[in-house]
């Protein structure tokens, strides 16, 4: 020991630094050695700042015509009764009564009831001479008919007389829309004959592609979809459409009683929640929410049908997802209350898939096609000839009864 301190003390101060320098650097790994067996620590990285300042994103300056958009819906009491196609007869149905036949004729078109189903606007076509014609027709729940409101068009479909391809009515049941194949779209007024309408052309005309058209429950003007886009279109000549911007595209909407909003399913996942859920957004887009998530449904469910009621205070809707060979089937039927966000599953009869649903007074009437019979139209379609059943279900409960069976129906 006394000679290693004498040859370090012979060594001189400097030399004595630079050994003691070498040997902590050695010590710490940083010499150019290695050791196979060292475990190295993991860096310890320090949390990112949250930044304070806010990104205030400014309110849009609106037209008095969008502004028109943003105000409730309004609401009406269920309905009494409904309308429902057999073949080419059209029915009333008053839950706890027999069917009434209110239309019979050669073919019957695009139609649509009234918020109140008191009155129906039906396309109906008569062929005879040689020739076909087409005209829209009024009926009320015990058989009345109107004359024509519209029409008799002689041989529609061809140059200058486009086929109709939607019928819609306004909220309050005082003008009904016409869309045809041209996405022209007429406004008819309901209580004058065709001669008595005003002979002032399209009211707008539809870009290429467009579908779903609805009359505004504010009575603003109207809404359509295109290209799974939603759009909505003053009332006013030269006004521009407004799109509203869900954050995905849009398979089906429906315009909510009672709120300034709308309802939506989209067509793929988006930030506001997975393909084929509900979400709701006002007519600007800027309030965006996830009503219903279709996961909860299963990994492949999907919404497919939209039905609110008229007082604005349940929603009926049906659930699709894929069988083991990758078709897309129909799976469930539910009900949901808005205000609470209760649940309840509707029973519905074996061997059927609902292609419509009908609110009443009593209850939610729905339409199950024999899965039996081919889906010419779609799984969710009823095509005019397939044997089905209505069944009428309690919203608070799910029970349901069979109401109206096809083949009991008979010949009006």
């Amino acid at each position: 020991m006394s000679m290693v301190c004498t040859s370090v003390h012979r060594l001189g101060p400097r030399v004595l630094l630079c050994a003691l320098l070498v040997l902590t650097l050695a010590a710490c790994g940083l010499t150019g050695g290695s050791n196979d067996n060292e475990t190295i620590p993991e860096p310890t990285i320090p949390p990112l700042l949250t930044p304070t300042a806010t990104t205030i994103v400014p309110t849009p300056t609106l037209q008095p015509e969008i502004t028109a958009l943003l105000q409730p819906a309004p609401v009406a009491e269920l309905p009494a009764s409904l309308f429902f196609t057999s073949g080419d007869v059209l029915w009333s149905l008053t839950p706890g009564h027999d069917p009434i036949a209110v239309l019979d004729t050669d073919q019957i078109g695009p139609w649509a009831q009234t918020v109140d189903a008191t009155r129906a606007a039906v396309t109906i076509y008569s062929a005879g001479g040689g020739s076909s014609s087409e005209a829209i027709v009024l009926v009320d729940p015990n058989g009345g008919q109107s004359a024509p409101i519209w029409g008799p068009v002689m041989q529609p479909g061809s140059p200058g007389n486009p086929r109709i391809i939607e019928v819609r009515w306004s909220w309050y049941g005082d003008v009904l829309l016409l869309l045809r194949e041209d996405r022209t779209v007429l406004a008819l007024d309901p209580n004058r004959d065709a001669d008595e309408q005003p002979r002032t052309g399209p009211l707008l005309t539809l870009p290429s592609g467009a579908t779903n058209l609805r009359s505004l429950p504010s009575g603003a003007g109207w809404s359509y979809l295109l290209d799974g886009h939603l759009h909505v279109q003053p009332a006013g000549s030269g006004q521009l459409p407004a799109e509203v911007p869900f954050s995905s595209d849009i398979q089906t909407y429906s315009w909510l009683p009672g709120t300034a909003r709308v309802l939506g399913v989209p067509a793929s996942a988006g930030a506001s929640g997975p393909r084929g859920s509900i979400l709701t957004a006002d007519a600007r887009g800027l309030a965006i929410d996830l009503l219903l998530s279709a996961g909860q449904f299963g990994p492949s469910a999907q919404v497919a049908l939209l039905a609110p009621a008229p007082d604005g205070e349940r929603l009926a809707f049906a659930v699709v997802a894929a069988d083991e060979r990758g078709r897309v089937r129909f799976a469930s039927l539910w009900s949901l209350h808005l205000t609470s966000g209760r649940l309840q599953q509707l029973r519905v009869e074996s061997g059927y898939r609902v292609t419509d649903l009908w609110w009443t007074a009593e209850g939610i009437v729905w339409r199950g096609v024999d899965r039996a019979a081919a889906a010419l139209q779609g799984e969710m379609v009823y095509a005019g000839i397939e044997p089905f059943v209505l069944g009428l279900a309690n919203p608070m409960t799910g029970a349901s009864t069979i109401v109206v069976q096809s083949g009991a129906l008979g010949s009006p």
